[in-house]
């Protein structure tokens, strides 16, 4: 078993990123203080560091600060790791492309015409037991189950699996294939020391991965758990409480927030789950405002203060509702994006696919290149009815050439898929800083007002998630907090706790146009 060197709890906006850029950038530049830390002698590079997490977004966050993702070394996810060990190892010949599964899960749903959400929960069930260790339950689901039946046969069939199978590939062989990587042409592939961020976000299946390939290597674990909140998926934040480390420290004060939110989420996560960190604002003069208002008010007053300039967040317990909102929002000329950016990346496309649709209205040719991206536009935004018309007439490749594209005149807006049509429009309409998305989703992002969306209807498997998922909803608002006057059990205790502390507005306020945010 690997040393656990250091154990790091960072409560929301107390900078756990920024601690751990700071000693991969000491470490990398040999830092005497950073490496008597550690007990190294000299600067550690490339593969001799690691760093591991569950999402992309935070690899993503921690490798644009460090700014050079070349000397970045074994710094992936925990599944992107998995990949290359496997990959150098000789057992995986394609590494799977995350579009594959995007393109797979939304196949499976149009095949049995349910809502991309209900495909996922049946998912989620599946790799649930995987990561829990629970092999042969999670094979009687998918044989009994025909949605998630289909989902595998339909990746096999790509050449693909879930990465969870990888993982058990990994272990099922794991000193075979660390003797494969001390092997090859770069043996310095298993790291002297290994950062793992986000960790209370593992699940057993990801702790077994990493300590047993990493089993010669030094730990250094990051997390916090009472923002535990993927236990949906097989995260269990009890491995990361049960971890000995060498020392433990608590980072104590935050960057994000205004004293009065700290207080308000301390106050609700003790009273729920019965524990808290003590941290504090690192300005506590700086006050927050905090307002209750009906569903539709605080719908309207995050679209105001988006106007103004602020940065806006609707966060939503389940992805259903933020789907929704945001073509509500769409529809209204209002444009919303997911946290991820997604959707302004699919409108930017959408318009790539316009600007070639009107070069074809000119009659003017098409060069290659632009033939064959049209024709992946095409497919991605077009419904079935419309891609059929264009591949008929890419059958024809020298008449393109020559600028008759007469028939492509035919496409109209029903032609384009309804959501990204209105995304589009709405776009052009009113660009703003407004985000609708699951607070989920909000892990590791912040804004300057958070619009908290009462629609609890599902239940985590652990029974303090729900509170650790409000909990991660309020800590991301650098100046307000707005939660909509719906009950339910979770935010019952938590309007109970803002009655108490702080002063509470049930009309919103006229928002003054906003400083730059950061």
């Amino acid at each position: 078993m690997p040393e656990f060197l250091k154990k790091l709890i960072g409560p929301p906006g107390t900078g756990k990123t920024r601690w751990i850029m700071t000693q991969i950038l000491g470490l990398h530049e040999g830092k005497k203080k950073v490496l008597e830390e550690y007990g190294l002698e000299g600067a550690l590079w490339g593969e001799e560091l690691a760093f591991a997490t569950l999402e992309n977004s935070a690899l993503r966050e921690l490798l644009g600060r460090i700014g050079y993702e070349d000397r970045a070394g074994w710094m992936r996810t925990v599944d992107g790791i998995v990949i290359r060990a496997l990959a150098i190892a000789g057992r995986v010949e394609n590494p799977p492309n995350p579009l594959i599964f995007e393109s797979v899960l939304l196949k499976v749903a149009r095949r049995f015409r349910l809502n991309l959400e209900l495909v996922k929960e049946r998912i989620n069930n599946f790799t649930y037991l995987i990561n829990n260790l629970r092999v042969e339950e999670a094979k009687e689901y998918a044989q009994s189950d025909l949605i998630v039946g289909e989902w595998l046969k339909l990746l096999a069939e790509k050449g693909v699996k879930p990465f969870e199978l990888y993982k058990l590939d990994l272990l099922n062989d794991v000193e075979a294939v660390r003797d494969e990587i001390v092997h090859a042409k770069t043996p310095h592939l298993l790291p002297k020391l290994m950062f793992v961020d986000e960790a209370q976000d593992l699940s057993r299946l990801d702790w077994l991965v990493l300590t047993r390939l990493f089993a010669e290597s030094k730990f250094v674990i990051v997390g916090d758990d009472l923002q535990a909140i993927f236990s949906f998926r097989g995260a269990d934040y009890r491995v990361f409480e049960s971890i000995k480390a060498g020392r433990v420290e608590v980072l104590d004060k935050s960057y994000r927030l205004p004293q009065d939110i700290i207080d308000v989420a301390k106050a609700y996560i003790k009273r729920m789950v019965g524990k808290y960190y003590d941290f504090r604002a690192v300005d506590e003069s700086k006050q927050a405002e905090f307002y209750i208002l009906p569903p539709n008010q605080a719908l309207r007053f995050a679209i105001e203060l988006a106007r103004k300039g602020f940065s806006v967040q609707i966060l939503t317990r389940t992805s259903k509702t933020a789907s929704e909102l945001r073509l509500l929002l769409w529809s209204a000329g209002i444009f919303a994006d997911d946290l991820a950016g997604s959707v302004l990346e699919k409108v930017e496309r959408f318009r790539e696919l316009l600007r070639l649709l009107a070069v074809a209205r000119k009659k003017k040719a098409f060069t290659e290149e632009q033939e064959k991206k049209f024709q992946k536009l095409a497919w991605e935004f077009l419904r079935p009815d419309a891609r059929q018309r264009v591949n008929e007439i890419f059958k024809q490749p020298a008449l393109l050439r020559q600028g008759r594209l007469d028939q492509l005149l035919d496409l109209k807006n029903d032609d384009v898929w309804p959501d990204v049509l209105v995304a589009y429009l709405a776009y052009k309409q009113t660009p703003l800083k407004l985000y609708v998305d699951t607070m989920h989703a909000a892990k590791g992002t912040e804004s300057d007002y958070t619009v908290i969306w009462g629609d609890f209807h599902r239940r985590a498997p652990d029974p303090g998630e729900e509170a650790r998922v409000v909990y991660v909803a309020i800590t991301r608002a650098r100046k307000g907090i707005i939660i909509d006057n719906i009950m339910n059990p979770y935010l019952i205790p938590l309007l109970d706790i803002l009655n108490e502390k702080v002063d509470v507005k049930t009309q919103p306020a006229r928002p003054v146009e906003a400083e730059a945010s950061p």
